[in-house]
């Protein structure tokens, strides 16, 4: 098995300037399985998308260099925004699924755990990033997420509450 530091050895350079590819990986997140009501630290899907600086018109300049796709944004802000200074649901599910989770999730000692399921996977990913940067002198990086607004102020939050 190999680490963030070894997968961005692997793209650090691109082999020309209009070039990308995309690497998948896989790391352990814990993912609470519905049907055992139970915990567990599972493979989830890594990707990794490098630009070389003339692809696609320059993205790299706009975009980045790497567009690393974490997954499942859930898994280290919560779902409907249950976790954070606020603990409870704030929205209603969106569907059957994340309905029968929200229930499952309804004590206080579930929510807990949860939270501090969710705390693990957020350490997860910056012992990665912090992997990465040592790796690669990077100048910048945000942390991102399409369904939240601002991904990095909500892991911020969630890892704020003891």
């Amino acid at each position: 098995m190999i680490g963030s530091a070894e997968i961005i050895e692997l793209i650090r350079e691109p082999q020309g300037p209009d070039i990308a590819y995309e690497i998948r990986a896989l790391w352990d997140l814990w993912i609470y399985d519905l049907d055992s009501g139970r915990w567990q630290s599972k493979p989830q899907e890594l990707q990794i998308d490098c630009y070389g600086p003339e692809y696609d018109n320059g993205v790299a300049e706009r975009e980045g260099d790497f567009l690393i796709d974490i997954g499942f944004e859930h898994l280290f802000t919560g779902h409907a925004g249950m976790l954070g200074a606020n603990p409870g649901p704030k929205a209603p599910a969106a569907h059957l699924e994340e309905a029968r989770f929200l229930a499952s999730m309804a004590s206080p000692e579930r929510l807990r755990e949860y939270h501090q399921r969710t705390r693990e996977n957020i350490q997860i990913l910056f012992r990665w990033l912090r992997d990465a940067e040592t790796s690669v002198p990077l100048e910048r990086y945000k942390l991102w997420s399409e369904g939240e607004e601002n991904f990095e102020s909500r892991v911020d939050e969630i890892l704020a509450v003891r």
